[in-house]
């Protein structure tokens, strides 16, 4: 009888914490305060930025197609903060701006964890100035950042990375586990780090999964630096999900392989000519070529050689040595883009 007492009395505990979770809509003209507490889902469009947006401690809450973007100088927090440990399930399409100047997007208090997981997407920004999209405002530290899954895009203000701390702070860990679809990280004209800390600070352990495509591009003029990353198919499943036919022979109307669609993420439609540009630039010759997409099981590389079948005195670089410059030599040289199936 004791067992049955214990157990009816543990179920009726959990039917009445799960009686208090709510659907939240964010719209209206309210601007009370909310905090989202366990099991609460998020929905709509927050209309006062005078409306603070926090998720209680210990809380696992959905956010469903929430945009919360209306910035404000009269208050002083981010679009949403964190009490302290939480966990985000994304579903739909979110949008979570930091209201204030040097606030992020999302705020996750130092020594604490935010995880985020799911199968939406979540475009998430600073309010502008030194905040990150996922972490802390300027001259403040952040907690550890798990994403497990999800669709992200996080970008920091003038001097904050896109995920991690604001300018002089100190960031937890950041994990990105195998599960996600992308994280697109992006800090501004001049900085290096789009996860972590990007001036006068320190971060703990960025962890990406192997086999991961994971690219930092500085992308010049006011766009940034970019940091990409997501699971790599390998060349049967890419074939497979896009419905490509040919087998890795198979070509374009221009002579490509199919080999060079799934390096490209090209699955349709022919290449435009040509795919490297060459440039000769003092005693540097500089190859660039399009943006790569999947590297799994391959080798791509520029090949130098001699002659133009390419037999004679052959040299590979790597596309980073390439496009940083590789010195010019004497003589005719011949340059072409290799793509192979690794060892």
């Amino acid at each position: 009888m004791k067992r049955l007492c214990s157990f009816a009395a543990w179920a009726a505990i959990g039917l009445a914490a799960s009686a208090t979770a709510a659907t939240i809509s964010l719209g209206g003209t309210s601007t009370s305060n909310t905090t989202l507490q366990n099991g609460d889902v998020a929905t709509g469009t927050l209309q006062r930025a005078q409306r603070q947006i926090t998720i209680a401690d210990g809380a696992t809450v959905t956010l469903r197609d929430v945009t919360i973007d209306c910035a404000t100088t009269d208050t002083k927090w981010a679009g949403i903060t964190c009490l302290g440990d939480a966990t985000i399930v994304l579903e739909g399409d979110n949008t979570v701006k930091g209201v204030a100047a040097n606030y992020p997007g999302i705020y996750v208090p130092s020594g604490k964890t935010l995880t985020i997981r799911g199968e939406g997407t979540l475009n998430a920004s600073s309010g502008g100035g030194y905040g990150a999209g996922i972490g802390s405002k300027a001259e403040e530290s952040c907690g550890n950042i798990v994403i497990e899954g999800g669709d992200i895009s996080a970008t920091g203000g003038g001097k904050g990375p896109g995920i991690g701390c604001g300018w002089g702070g100190t960031c937890g860990a950041v994990t990105i586990g195998e599960g996600i679809v992308r994280v697109v990280a992006t800090c501004a004209t001049g900085l290096l780090t789009p996860i972590g800390v990007t001036m006068e600070g320190s971060c703990g352990t960025i962890t990406v999964p192997d086999g991961m495509y994971d690219k930092t591009i500085d992308n010049g003029g006011e766009s940034g630096t970019t940091r990409t990353i997501y699971p790599q198919p390998d060349y049967k499943a890419w074939v497979t999900a896009n419905g490509v036919a040919g087998g890795m022979g198979g070509k374009d109307a221009n002579g490509l392989s199919n080999l060079f669609r799934y390096v490209f993420g090209v699955p349709e439609g022919d290449f435009e000519k040509p795919l490297i540009d060459i440039a000769i630039e003092g005693d540097q010759v500089v190859v660039t070529t399009p943006e790569v997409a999947n590297t799994k099981g391959v080798e791509v590389s520029i090949k130098e050689s001699g002659d133009l079948a390419g037999t004679e005195e052959v040299v590979n670089h790597t596309l980073e040595e390439a496009a940083a410059g590789m010195t010019k030599s004497d003589g005719s040289r011949f340059y072409r883009l290799s793509v192979e199936m690794a060892e």
